[in-house]
């Protein structure tokens, strides 16, 4: 194999294992953002459940007096 072949194979072999980390990268930060927005959903709901008990707990001590 000649001597410019040598190196354009390794450097083509380089660029893929180079991609296929920046894919593992993009996947791994993806599931990251994923998380993190399940994370931010459950909490706006709770707070939601939260606030509507409050609600409910003012109307009915209002309504008691």
């Amino acid at each position: 194999m000649s001597r410019n072949i040598k190196k354009a194979r390794i450097a083509r072999i380089s660029k893929v294992k180079a991609d296929r980390s920046l894919e593992e990268r993009v996947i791994a930060l993806e599931k990251q953002l994923n998380d993190m927005q399940a994370a931010m959903s459950c909490g706006s709901k709770m707070v939601r459940i939260a606030s509507g008990n409050f609600e409910q707990s003012i109307k009915a001590t209002l309504s008691m007096g």
